[in-house]
């Protein structure tokens, strides 16, 4: 049983190989079939909420403060300080320093926060007023 069969195979492993080529073949053959029926059948999933589409406001525009990429003047800042005279300074050079940034990548920007609010909030549909102010669709999908 363990003579060498032309010096490479001994012929016990020949039976064990013989044996193993034809389970793999009884699998392909009769189980796979079986797999694809299977995966014929599709699963549909469908999310509570869907989260809502918006703008990331890239940080190499600065559009919350210098209105670029955004409807120019007043900007989404200038109208935070037009309603909120106590820390709208304090917001505004918060915001210069850390999300305004020139030289920043073209991708970076405030898309962690309007994903929080996408994935959290009812999608705005309208615009409205806040504190005898207008605010339009945009400005409130952000905020």
């Amino acid at each position: 049983m363990l003579s060498t069969l032309h010096g490479h195979l001994s012929f016990g492993s020949m039976k064990m190989k013989v044996s193993v080529m034809f389970v793999q073949c009884l699998c392909v053959f009769f189980f796979f079939p079986a797999v694809l029926l299977s995966a014929t059948e599709k699963e549909v999933y469908e999310a509570d909420m869907i989260p809502w589409s918006g703008y990331w406001w890239p940080s190499r525009l600065g559009g919350m403060h210098t209105g670029v990429g955004y409807r120019g003047h007043p900007t989404v800042l200038q109208k935070l300080e037009g309603i909120s005279s106590s820390q709208s300074a304090a917001v505004t050079s918060w915001y210069v320093q850390n999300f305004f940034k020139p030289d920043g990548e073209a991708w970076f920007g405030l898309c962690h926060a309007w994903a929080l609010a996408a994935a959290h909030e009812p999608e705005p549909t309208r615009g409205g007023y806040f504190v005898e102010s207008p605010w339009g669709l945009g400005i409130k999908k952000h905020f």
